[in-house]
C-alpha cells in the first residue's frame, strides 16, 4: 500500500483493494457506517478523524494500544470502544495487514452469531 498522500487517499486505495480481493463491500449507510469496509453486513474498518478505525478483539486492541500503535475509541463521554482501535498515522504501512485481521475477526464473529 502506497504510504504517500492524505489518510483519505490511503484509505480509498484500502477500499480499492479489498474490494477487488476479498468479500468486502462499502457501506452505503449514513452517518457513521457510511463508506465504511462491510463484511456480512458488519462494519470492521473506516476512516475516523484521518486514522483507521478498526474492529479486532479486545486483546489485539489492548496490544496495538500498549504498544504505541493505536489508540482507544472513545464514544462521548469517556466510553472506551473495547474492540475499536483507531491507528496511528506512522502506521499507514500497516493498514492493509490489520483492515484484513479485522475483516477476519468480523466474518468469524458474524459466522458464530449465526450458529448460535
Amino acid at each position: 500500500m502506497n504510504t504517500e498522500g492524505g489518510p483519505q487517499a490511503r484509505y480509498q486505495e484500502l477500499v480499492a483493494e479489498l474490494l477487488a480481493t476479498s468479500a468486502a463491500q462499502i457501506s452505503d449507510g449514513k452517518g457513521f457506517g457510511r463508506n465504511s469496509l462491510t463484511i456480512g453486513r458488519k462494519i470492521f474498518a473506516t476512516l475516523h478523524n484521518g486514522r483507521l478505525m478498526l474492529k479486532l478483539p479486545r486483546g489485539r486492541v489492548a496490544s496495538l494500544i500498549m504498544d504505541g500503535r493505536g489508540e482507544p475509541l472513545e464514544m462521548g463521554r469517556g466510553r472506551i470502544m473495547k474492540e475499536w482501535v483507531l491507528l496511528r498515522e506512522e502506521q499507514a504501512c500497516k493498514w492493509h495487514a490489520l483492515a484484513e485481521e479485522a475483516m477476519a475477526f468480523v466474518e468469524a464473529e458474524t459466522k458464530e452469531a449465526r450458529s448460535r
